[in-house]
């Protein structure tokens, strides 16, 4: 049993890790670094353990084709370039095109604080951080050219403009109300 001993000069993406995920991080980051022959665990290996606990393994089997690898670039630098652009958007942790669980790429967030409630503007950057990437594959591929890959994107913005109408208040429209699904239900078919 050796004791591994970690230096950080860089902030993690590990707001609202438990106690039993941090050590189940560090445990993994441990594994990393010993079988790269290391017997300190750096910033690269709790990264790379951040990464393979929260968006899965990387994938090294089969072939990502550079035409997949193209799209990927320029999806995932579209959700970069609007949060880079957008006012309440997180900080960006990291971009990549390397394949992980189900994606074939990500562009990470750092949150500056650990933070409770979302603001309108956040949550508008956000929607807008979504569809970045569908934008960008409208830009270069043009509208015939756009992918499925947008899917979790599309679900994920109108999840929110969804509950900032129904749960937050937040439609100038319908005014600061809560709707349930038993309302938006009436709602609907009225």
């Amino acid at each position: 049993t050796e004791i591994y001993t970690l230096s950080l000069h860089d902030a993690l993406p590990i707001s609202g890790f438990s106690g039993a995920s941090l050590a189940n991080l560090m445990n993994e980051a441990a594994i990393i670094s010993a079988r790269n022959g290391k017997t300190e665990i750096s910033y690269d290996e709790v990264d790379y353990a951040i990464d393979r606990l929260t968006v899965g393994m990387q994938k090294t089997t089969g072939t990502n084709s550079a035409v997949n690898k193209e799209l990927t670039a320029y999806h995932e630098g579209g959700h970069a370039l609007v949060a880079l652009k957008t006012a309440g958007s997180m900080p960006i942790h990291k971009a990549t095109i390397v394949p992980r669980g189900n994606t074939l790429g990500m562009v990470a967030y750092l949150p500056e604080k650990d933070q409770m409630n979302l603001s309108r503007e956040q949550l508008l950057a956000h929607i807008d951080i979504c569809m970045g990437g569908r934008v960008a594959e409208e830009l270069i591929y043009g509208q015939g050219g756009v992918t499925t890959g947008a899917g979790s994107d599309l679900q994920q913005a109108t999840s929110t403009a969804r509950n900032m109408v129904t749960k937050y208040g937040m439609s100038s429209l319908l005014g600061p109300l809560y709707y349930s699904t038993e309302e938006l239900t009436n709602l609907s078919t009225t």
